[in-house]
């Protein structure tokens, strides 16, 4: 394996497949992706099939689709030679874009397919390759003209880093199908070739984290138990979580992509002037700071409000919807707290644990029970969408009456329903976990149930104040298992899952 800064110019690459083209595959069961139920013992597999047109001419743009390498997303990856031959034996180079540097990789063409209803090859791994196996890529066209991309692979790490990293290679390996999938997809689809894609590169996730992990440590107060410890999660929120929540919003919505366009060169500058904003005094200058990143929120609630107007009332496009329309409370709450605003007599901690509430519970959670309906549909699921529709608002009406002075059992209501409600969002996220081997979604749904039963022991305090922490310890356990593990985790889980397509 070889890693550079800038891809390889012509002599390098010449150097590269010449001492590659002589090299044997890293790897025995040469050719066993021909059968897809074959397994080939201690290696990973993993398969995806997409819908990507139909017809005569959709299936020819996607047989050109493979011959051009345009399953390759070109955000990230790149094949050379540019215009390779797809030939039984030709030897390529296959490079990654991941930390800034070009990492190549070297692979053989093992067998190709042309038949009427059937095109693609298989590449098998060389020794200068990261990873040992064997990937087809194949489209299809079935009986009712619908035309099919397929992807099966097995692997497994072969290089130190690799195996060392195998959690990073498995999100990689993920991210590329999906990709993969998208970019085929967009070119038989646009009769202009590939139109621009919302796709977050690795480099810019790995970017996000690292601000994020640095701004952790700048603003950490010191103990959890501290006034400003809510900020934390913010920064997740500002940095991570709602640039994620969107794109796979967008991603089992394709509708919503042309909406979200506009957003994606400003969110991560918002972001992170939003979170100066939070090591800046509250202020004017803070507010200024905040700004955009208020903006962006009433902007994508804009957008779920055409979304809800648009679809018809249903319990998962009425979630996505509300989700999206929920930001805007949000982004106008992390605003309101920074310009040191007052909103019913709210103090500095409850507005931001409102923006806290509204980001999290408001957009994230709804967003992704939404998700929970297309992959796990049934009554449990919709019912469930429906009461976090009704809890999100509910909530922070029961806590405004409590702050008003109307009586604590609105709240005490209010945060039992929310309670209840999430309680039973974690269980179907374990069982849509356990049903579709996604251990990031099992264990996503066990750390909400726990911060849940926590939850609910706080919003019955006046009838039993013994079951109740305190805020302090609220916003320390519940609000850390929340924001920063189990929504973390649910995203993983259901990006794991993919988007618009059908498994094999």
């Amino acid at each position: 394996m070889k890693i550079s800064i800038y891809l390889p110019d012509a002599a390098a690459l010449q150097h590269f497949l010449t001492k590659e083209k002589v090299r044997p595959f890293t790897y025995s069961a040469v050719g066993h992706t021909r059968d897809a139920a074959i397994r080939v013992p201690g290696f990973d597999h993993d398969a995806q099939r997409v819908a990507v047109g139909r017809g005569d001419a959709d299936f020819e743009r996607a047989k050109l689709a493979l011959r051009s390498w345009v399953h390759f997303p070109a955000s990230w990856t790149r094949i050379l030679p540019a215009a390779a031959p797809v030939g039984e034996g030709n030897t390529i180079a296959m490079l990654f874009r991941m930390f800034g540097l070009w990492w190549h990789n070297s692979c053989r063409i093992v067998y190709v397919i042309d038949e009427p209803d059937r095109y693609g090859f298989a590449y098998g791994t060389l020794p200068a390759h990261i990873e040992r196996g064997e990937e087809i890529f194949l489209v299809t066209q079935s009986p009712d003209g619908t035309v099919w991309y397929e992807l099966r692979a097995f692997s497994r790490p072969r290089a130190l880093l690799a195996r060392l990293g195998y959690p990073v290679v498995r999100l990689l390996q993920e991210k590329f199908r999906q990709d993969s999938a998208a970019s085929v997809r967009a070119f038989v689809q646009s009769p202009l070739g590939r139109p621009a894609e919302p796709f977050f590169t690795p480099d810019g996730w790995i970017l996000r984290l690292l601000l994020t992990i640095l701004s952790f440590v700048l603003l950490w107060p010191g103990s959890v138990m501290g006034h400003d410890y809510g900020n934390l999660p913010l920064v997740a929120a500002f940095l991570a979580v709602t640039p994620a929540v969107l794109l796979l919003a967008a991603r089992h919505y394709p509708g919503l992509r042309p909406a979200f366009r506009p957003l994606w060169p400003v969110l991560l500058p918002a972001g992170l002037l939003a979170t100066l904003a939070l090591a800046w005094p509250v202020g004017w200058v803070a507010s200024l700071l905040t700004l955009p990143w208020m903006a962006i929120c009433v902007g994508v609630a804009g957008i779920g409000l055409r979304f809800l107007w648009q679809n018809r009332l249903e319990a998962g496009h009425t979630a996505l919807g509300a989700g999206l329309l929920f930001l805007a409370v949000g982004g106008i709450s992390a605003f309101a707290e920074r310009a040191g605003l007052s909103i019913f007599g709210f103090g500095a901690d409850l507005i931001r644990l409102t923006a806290l509430h509204f980001h999290f519970a408001g957009l994230a959670f709804t967003v992704l029970i939404a998700l929970n309906t297309r992959v796990f549909p049934g009554r449990w699921s919709r019912l469930t969408a429906w009461a976090i529709v009704l809890g999100v608002p509910v909530t922070a009406i029961g806590i405004t009456a409590t702050q008003l002075q109307w009586g604590p059992f609105t709240e005490t209501f209010a945060a039992a329903w929310m309670a209840l409600s999430a309680l039973s969002g974690g269980l179907i996220w374990t069982a849509t976990g356990a049903r579709r081997h996604n251990g990031w979604l099992v264990a996503a749904g066990l750390i909400l149930a726990a911060s849940m039963v926590l939850a609910l022991g706080y919003g019955l305090r006046v009838l039993w104040p013994e079951l109740a922490l305190s805020l302090d310890w609220m916003r320390a356990l519940h609000g850390s298992l929340n924001g920063l593990v189990a929504v973390p985790l649910a995203l993983l889980g259901f990006w794991w899952l993919g988007a618009d397509q059908h498994r094999v």
